[in-house]
This record gives C-alpha cells, sequence and structure tokens, in this order.
C-alpha cells in the first residue's frame, strides 16, 4: 500500500488497474442529450427530401409571368395556376416558384390572385432545394462526444430515431457514520446530517455517471460490509463516504484491507487527504473523507476524470473564467489545496477573485461560492493583482 501519494500518482494507479472502459449501448434519440456518442452519426436521408417552400405562401407556374409580371392573375384557379405552400413543405411538382403571403391576395372562391405592386418575380424564387437542411451521407456528428440539445436535434433531423452511447457508469454511494442523519430530520448533540450524498448525486450527473444511493451505514463492520457486497453486484465504482481516517469508529479501511486489497491511503491534496483505493473482487473501491468540502474536492480531482476516461472522453468538459486575486495567498506550497473562489465584477468590467479557505471560511461558505481553485505542490506564490483561472460551479455576474 502506497502512502501521501501526488493526484497524478493516484489517478495513474486507478488507470492502471481499470483500464476497460465503458461498452456501447443503443437508446431512444429522446434520451441523448448529456451522453457520450460512440459511433459517427451520419444523416440517413436528404431534409427536405424534395425541394420545399422556403417561407408561407403561394406556388405558382413561372410561365404564368411575363417580363415578371402575372399574366391576367385575375381568372387563374386554385389547383391549376397556383396552390398554397408552407414554410418547409414540399408542394405539387407543376409549380416552380413561391411568392410570399404578403404579397398576395387570394379570392376567397379559389379563382383570381391580387400581386403587391412592388412584387419582383424571379423563376425559382424562394425555393429549397433537396438537402437545403442535411444531405444523405452527411457527417453530423463525431465522436466520441458529449451531447448537448442542439446535438441531438441535427441528429434528429439526420432521421435517426436511437444513438448509440455509452453506458453511464454506474457509482455506488456508500454513507457511513452513526452521527448521520438525512436533511430535514431532528439534530442531536453528536449529530450531522448527510448532505454529501445530494453533493455527489449532482457532481455524480454532471460527470456523465449515475449514481446509486444507499442508506446511511451505522458504524457497524457487518453493515457496511453487506452493503459493499451488494454494490460490487450491480455498480462499476463503489464511494464509501467517511470511515478512513484514525478514528475508533472509522471502519471502512480494516473492512477493505480484509477483503481485498488497498492500493494507497492518504493523498498530497487537501482538504479530503485520508481518501484511499481499494480492489475488492476486481471492484474499485473509493473512500471519500466525510467533511462536505472535502467530499467536493475527491469527486472532483479523482472521480471526474475516471468518469471520463470511462466515456472514453479526454476530460468532463468544465467552464472556467479568468480573474484577478484580491488578496496574496498564504499557503504550504509542499503539498495541494482546494480552495473555494468568490467572484465580484468591479467598475472596470473585470471579474475579481476572493479566495477562501475552508478551515477559515467554513464548508457552507465554500460550497456556495461561484467557483474553485486548486494549489498545487511547489505552484509558485500568488498574490494581489495576478489572474487566475476559476473553475466555476455555478454561473457567475
Amino acid at each position: 500500500m502506497k502512502k501521501n501519494v501526488s493526484i497524478d500518482e493516484a489517478l495513474n494507479i486507478f488507470l492502471e488497474n481499470w483500464q476497460d472502459k465503458m461498452p456501447v449501448e443503443n437508446i431512444p434519440i429522446a434520451e441523448g442529450e448529456g451522453r457520450v456518442l460512440a459511433k459517427p452519426i451520419h444523416a440517413l436521408s436528404d431534409i427536405p427530401l424534395v425541394r420545399a417552400s422556403a417561407m408561407d405562401g403561394i406556388c405558382v407556374k413561372s410561365e404564368l409571368f411575363e417580363d415578371g409580371k402575372p399574366v391576367n392573375p385575375d381568372t387563374w384557379l386554385r389547383g391549376e395556376a397556383y396552390d398554397f405552400a408552407d414554410t418547409g413543405d414540399d408542394f405539387p411538382d407543376a409549380f416552380d416558384s413561391v411568392i410570399r403571403i404578403e404579397d398576395v391576395t387570394v379570392s376567397s372562391h379559389g379563382q383570381g390572385v391580387r400581386f403587391s405592386d412592388d412584387l419582383v418575380f424571379q423563376k425559382g424564387m424562394n425555393i429549397l432545394p433537396k438537402g437545403h437542411f442535411i444531405k444523405k451521407d452527411q457527417l453530423i456528428k463525431e465522436a466520441p462526444a458529449l451531447l448537448g440539445s442542439t446535438d441531438v436535434a441535427a441528429i434528429a433531423m439526420g432521421n435517426h430515431g436511437t444513438l448509440p452511447v455509452y453506458r453511464k457508469p454506474r457509482v455506488a454511494f456508500v454513507p457511513t457514520g452513526s452521527e448521520l442523519v438525512d436533511p430535514g430530520e431532528p439534530l442531536h448533540r453528536g449529530m450531522n446530517v448527510n448532505s454529501n450524498v445530494l453533493l455527489a448525486r449532482g457532481m455524480l450527473s454532471s460527470f456523465g455517471a449515475e449514481m446509486v444511493k444507499y442508506p446511511i451505514v451505522r458504524d457497524e463492520r457487518a453493515l457496511l460490509k453487506k452493503h459493499i457486497d451488494e454494490a460490487m453486484l450491480t455498480c462499476d465504482l463503489i464511494l464509501v463516504n467517511g470511515g478512513s481516517s484514525k478514528g475508533s469508529e472509522d471502519l471502512a479501511l480494516d473492512i477493505l484491507e480484509k477483503e481485498g486489497e488497498i492500493l494507497f491511503h492518504w493523498v498530497n491534496c487537501g482538504p479530503g487527504r485520508p481518501t484511499a483505493l481499494a480492489r475488492i473482487k476486481n471492484k474499485p473501491v473509493i473512500v471519500v473523507p466525510g467533511p462536505p468540502y472535502g467530499c467536493l474536492n475527491v469527486l472532483d480531482w479523482f472521480v471526474r476524470p475516471v468518469i471520463a476516461y470511462w466515456l472514453h472522453l479526454p476530460e468532463t468538459p468544465r467552464r472556467k473564467v479568468r480573474a484577478i486575486l484580491t488578496e496574496d495567498v498564504r499557503r504550504d506550497r509542499s503539498f495541494g489545496f482546494l480552495m473555494g473562489v468568490e467572484l465580484t465584477r468591479n467598475d472596470d468590467g473585470q471579474l475579481h477573485a476572493k479566495l477562501l479557505n475552508f478551515k477559515k471560511h467554513g464548508a457552507a461558505r465554500c460550497l456556495t461560492a461561484e467557483g474553485m481553485f486548486r494549489l498545487l505542490p511547489g505552484m509558485r506564490e500568488l498574490r494581489a493583482g495576478d489572474t487566475i483561472d476559476v473553475t466555476l460551479l455555478r454561473e457567475c455576474l
């Protein structure tokens, strides 16, 4: 078992032991947003299949015009000299041009049409050619790719009803600790709220994984082992939340050591330094420390890249902004540390960043800040006025 590994070493240890990625499955296209496309998608059909009207109006025969002016339009019959055409729709082959509805007045009894005096007619006007929107065999989306709603709409335009995607990793989340209660339950002395389950669900979903929630496990060895054994049957990764430190009730490491192999314990990155990785029956188990900001930290630097790898992605897409530090940053440069970031936009139009230490400012303030910033071992000293890249946790000003 390795101890006090760097975050890069920890990730390498995981990927060396679990190199297989998620298999492909086919899903209804309506469920495609947020999934990772597994194969390139090409259009199955031209859209439109034949030429179509570019706007609402009437379709006409160009042979009934001379020098751009209609010939005896008061005698035109619907279905013979003209017909109605709607935007994007097909119309009878006998007609070859479309005049917008604003430029015509059609008789209510189906004979006779009046045109606006400023109409400029050209043969083939206001016609969308075959395949105007999308052409058969056109590449719509390369793979692998994380699909947004616009991607799904474009693929649907190519007449696909299903999508080949990588299966979502199933991640078990097992909260431990006799002191925990679910949100909203009465609190008594010595108790704490199981808020991490909500944090994990949201973050895992944003990574592209499916979380399987387990009930709070009291500090009972047999019950914790039972839940871990159950999770290994259906999940790709098990997260045990709590039980990784040195307390008398921290049972997770003891169970994992007896049932399998602990690959590392303690990482050179806080908060959440007592993180551990174990293997049981060739399934990965990560012991995530209980403090909420430590839980966020481990989910971000460790679980996020693992899920991205399993989904064949180089990394999970993340939005970042550049901001100017408002204060000098004091730190121990020997290990990494995750800081919350409060962002403000001053009169100069620039974003300014105040770094928050959860020990000083509290976990709740860090969790509700606009972003986060990771201090890495050996990183140069940061001073007020320096510019940093902030990873956003939510939209900022």
